[in-house]
């Protein structure tokens, strides 16, 4: 009976490792390629695709292999993608075909060896066992004795196989010898029957492997002994413990976290937890176990203190009523008045993860906000009233200057018209006399008739002069009070407003300049503009110039294209320091709180540059180099939106 050859070739293909009757029967080498050997073994129209057939499982039968005669290749998985060949003759007996190709894949069980092999020690046996492409070991149950081993098995142990049967004991492969006896007692609890026995091996040169052993008790060579089928999961068990010290740094990560977290699969078992989780819905930590249901979780905490029954909330409130789909967010309270606040997100496998955050001091934090929000807004309320009584006695304050402004102004054309008025009435009772008396001369009414000439055109002078004032002063009173729109001519207005200031102007002893371009119209807010300018000027000689101090103001104006117009108002005085730039605009800002000034003046100029006149100001000032205000609004402004 020719014997059966075994090869084991890795995943790229090479051959690792081949036994006598597999190098002798098709002419391998160490290092020779799966494609080498079928090139020898198969007629040139069957290599195609031969290798990939006996990859999937197939066995494939050589008709005339180098060695002679018939044979077949019997095709089993190996580890880590390994091929394992079993060359068995064409017509040999059953028992060794039907071994090669019913050997089990790693971490399987035997089923029925007892069987195949029972009693029948002989060559047949031996034959089975190294056509079998798994280790297989046998041992005498009453002292370990190694009786047989296979090919696989020496690999795996990495020992000869003449200098292991007969003459060593399965205990010394054992990393503990105590694994032994419990397997045997596993054995004997199992009627002779164990699978899926986990252990940790050790080879003769020191080194460990972990084995998963199928094993089985039968009668071989007439004594009692086991059958043990060792695959390797050494690589297995490295990925387990790689994944478990993973995992225990997961454990670690989610446990160090603030927040809870429960994650769950598509199946709706939980699946990663932490600590907090627990605490946060109120379940007892140890109650939480990997695919505990989320069912069974939801139930336990609609059962609980913490948002069950008496919490006030709904039973089960702080879990998703239904697998997040997309992601959500809620807040719940506990009993304890605590805040939690809910968030799921879905996961890629079809699973979710829900957060819990404690967000009580946050909410808190909201209610402090929103109670100090209207608190603030009612301050607003009563300071934007307060601004407005304010800027109303500000417009007041400014219409009493124009009245004295106006009363001075009259009080010249006035007086000289009255003084006309009392001389042609002193001459005119002295001609009645004279008349009267009969005394009355002729040179005497000519120079009467001159003078009473002299003192019309006088009187009606002053009295003309005292009417145009009196109708500026009228425009500038009714545009500041009415603030109406209307189309004005931009320099002879300035000239009007700066006329009704002359007389603070002419007090502080300073000069005006104004350089406007004639014919240069506005249509606008007239009243806005003047009590901007009043506001440049009172600034000026409120805070520009020191007590005494002689100082020129001037204005300037030019068009800037065909839609704007730029007013620069500029003083020589004392200047404002940069600092203070940020703050000149602010509402009750003055450097002159002690002398009565009120801080809006600025703040009001501001306003109507960018509100009423939609434009823009801008600030150019420095210690001792005066102070200049740009101000630059359409030359048709455009009209205020109507209240919503």
């Amino acid at each position: 009976m020719a014997a059966a050859g075994l090869a084991r070739f890795d995943a790229g293909g090479r051959l690792l490792w081949a036994n006598a009757a597999f190098r002798e029967r098709l002419g391998v080498r160490a290092g020779d390629s799966l494609g080498s050997l079928l090139a020898a073994a198969l007629p040139s129209g069957a290599i195609a695709g031969a290798a990939d057939r006996l990859r999937a499982g197939q066995s494939m039968t050589l008709a005339a292999p180098p060695g002679g005669g018939r044979a077949v290749l019997i095709p089993a998985e190996g580890e880590d993608g390994e091929l394992v060949l079993t060359l068995a003759p064409d017509g040999a007996p059953d028992g060794a075909a039907n071994g090669a190709v019913s050997a089990p894949a790693p971490e399987t069980s035997f089923v029925g060896l007892e069987d195949l092999l029972g009693d029948r020690a002989g060559e047949a046996e031996r034959q089975i066992m190294q056509a079998i492409a798994v280790p297989l070991v046998v041992t005498r149950l009453a002292d370990g004795l190694v009786m047989a081993v296979n090919q696989p098995a020496g690999l795996l142990f990495e020992v000869p196989l003449d200098g292991v049967v007969g003459c060593s004991f399965a205990k010394s492969y054992y990393a503990d010898p105590a694994e032994r006896d419990r397997l045997l007692a596993a054995l004997r609890d199992g009627a002779g029957c164990v699978d899926g026995f986990e252990t940790r091996l050790r080879r003769p040169d020191g080194s460990d492997l972990w084995a998963m052993v199928s094993a089985r008790l039968f009668r071989f060579q007439g004594a009692d002994a086991m059958l043990a089928c060792i695959s390797d999961i050494s690589a297995r068990k490295r990925t387990e413990q790689a994944l478990e010290v993973q995992w225990d740094q997961t454990r670690a990560v989610l446990n160090g976290l603030g927040q809870g977290v429960m994650a769950f699969d598509r199946g709706l078992r939980l699946v990663a937890w932490n600590v907090r989780a627990a605490e946060l819905l109120g379940l007892e930590p140890e109650f939480l176990r990997y695919h505990t249901p989320y069912a069974a979780i939801a139930l336990r905490v609609g059962e609980g203190l913490a948002f069950g029954p008496g919490s006030g909330c709904p039973a089960t409130e702080p879990l998703p009523s239904r697998p997040a789909l997309s992601e959500r967010s809620w807040e719940c309270t506990r009993s304890d008045g605590q805040v939690v606040e809910c968030l799921t997100r879905p996961l890629p496998d079809g699973g979710f993860v829900v957060t819990y955050t404690d967000v009580t001091e946050r909410a808190c934090a909201e209610e402090r906000a929103h109670a100090a929000r209207k608190e603030a807004e009612g301050a607003l309320r009563d300071l934007k009233e307060a601004q407005a009584h304010l800027i109303q006695s500000e417009k007041m304050a400014a219409l009493g200057s124009l009245v004295a402004g106006v009363a001075h102004e009259i009080n010249t054309p006035i007086g000289i018209a009255l003084t006309g008025a009392s001389l042609m009435a002193e001459r005119t009772r002295g001609i009645r006399r004279d008349f009267e008396g009969g005394t009355l001369r002729k040179p005497d009414f000519a120079d009467f008739l001159d003078t009473a000439g002299e003192a019309a055109h006088l009187m009606l002078l002053n009295i003309d002069r005292a009417a145009q004032l009196i109708q500026s002063f009228k425009q500038i009173a009714v545009d500041q009070a009415s603030e109406e729109r209307r189309v004005f001519e931009l320099g002879g207005y300035i000239d009007e407003v700066l006329r009704s200031l002359g007389v603070r102007i002419k007090r502080a002893a300073h000069t005006v300049v104004v350089d406007c371009p004639a014919d240069l119209v506005v249509d606008g807010y007239p009243g806005a503009l003047s009590q901007v300018l009043t506001n440049f000027v009172m600034n000026s000689i409120a805070h520009g110039y020191a007590p005494g101090q002689r100082g020129a103001l001037r204005v300037a104006v030019r068009a800037v294209g065909d839609d704007e117009v730029e007013l620069v108002y500029a003083d020589d005085g004392r200047g404002i320091p940069r600092e203070l730039h940020g703050k000149v605009f602010e509402p009750f800002f003055t450097t002159s709180r002690g002398t009565g000034g009120s801080g809006l003046g600025l703040n009001i100029v501001y306003n109507i540059a960018t509100r009423k006149l939609k434009g823009r100001i801008a600030l150019d000032s420095g210690p001792g180099r005066g102070t200049a205000f740009t101000l630059r609004f359409p030359r048709v402004v455009p009209a205020d939106a109507p209240p919503a």
